[in-house]
């Protein structure tokens, strides 16, 4: 088994890695890595229904989609991630158990005793520590989970805590969960660094593995799939399913605003801008400018001036607006 700990935090070279070693390398793998702050969702879900887009807004997080099923989840440098990727020499079948418990071996071996939980999680005292997912690609299985070790649990909270009502949609819906940090339940304590470390050589020892680093022409290829498709719009917001958006504001000044979207491969096709406030120029007009679009904030505010939306909305402040669309 080749065992890699990458030295990247960039959420969308770890999972152009993941796919990079998944499809190109003819050994097992098992691959460990931590991001930088990010929502990271499932291949199947609604990425912006899955967020609180206020809270994603106000703290600067981007949201990233793996290859893999499942819900939503929040990656920080206080959470590890850590990938299997096994060969069958039949074809490839999903088996969590298998995966996840040289992960609670390792965590007995410093006091801590995680259970299963449910399909994919792994809970200490009824609390969740660890989400898992599984990809199959011929016969390959990618296996990866994450271990909140010393995550900031509030702002996880804070950002995947989306409001009801604002979201139609026939994606995969995460389910909320109680979360705590396994640091907090270890009786010797451990870095962040030094946990990851135990981790690799763990599973190194287990599985007779070998330390392996990728070589130059290997990480640019990796760097150029990142580009290309885990930092796209295309993929983290485009690859959602169709949706209808529906959000409700009350203005400073006490206006109602509305806006409805329908919304397919991320991209607004069909608009409607409606309230109580005073209306100026036709709203017909401003719903067929917004209509075509990415269903994204920064492409509203390219289309929209805010000088032109007060002449749509005098009584509607331009930032309600921009917070009303997503």
């Amino acid at each position: 088994m080749l065992c890699i700990l990458s030295t990247e935090h960039w959420p969308a070279f770890n999972f152009a890695c993941e796919e990079f070693l998944l499809n190109k390398l003819d050994e097992d793998v098992f691959f460990v890595y931590r991001n930088h702050p990010a929502v990271v969702v499932g291949k199947h879900q609604n990425a912006l229904a899955e967020v609180d887009t206020d809270a994603l807004r106000t703290e600067g997080l981007e949201i990233f989609r793996r290859i893999s099923g499942g819900g939503a989840v929040y990656h920080d440098l206080g959470n590890v991630n850590f990938s299997f990727i096994h060969h069958s020499s039949a074809k490839a079948t999903v088996d969590f158990h298998r995966f996840t418990q040289p992960i609670r071996d390792l965590l007995a071996n410093n006091g801590v005793y995680a259970v299963p939980e449910g399909k994919n999680n792994l809970s200490i005292h009824g609390k969740k520590i660890s989400g898992n997912a599984e990809h199959l690609y011929k016969n390959k299985v990618l296996h990866h989970g994450t271990l909140l070790f010393s995550t900031d649990l509030q702002r996880l909270k804070k950002v995947l805590s989306p409001p009801p009502g604002v979201y139609r949609h026939h994606g995969m819906p995460s389910a909320p969960r109680q979360v705590t940090n396994i640091s907090d339940h270890m009786p010797q304590k451990l870095s962040i660094r030094e946990f990851e470390q135990e981790l690799l050589q763990f599973v190194i020892r287990k599985y007779n593995g070998n330390h392996y680093a990728l070589n130059d022409t290997c990480i640019a290829e990796i760097r150029e799939l990142a580009n290309s498709k885990y930092d796209a719009y295309s993929w983290n917001y485009g690859y959602s399913p169709p949706y209808r958006f529906s959000k409700v504001l009350t203005a400073p000044g006490g206006e109602v605003l509305e806006v409805m979207l329908n919304v397919k491969n991320g991209k607004v096709t069909k608009a409607h801008v409606f309230g109580n406030f005073t209306r100026g120029k036709d709203l017909n007009t401003l719903a067929s400018k917004i209509t075509g679009i990415h269903h994204a904030e920064q492409e509203f505010r390219k289309i929209l001036t805010s000088k032109e939306l007060k002449e749509y909305m005098p009584g509607i402040p331009p930032e309600t607006f921009f917070r009303c669309v997503m």
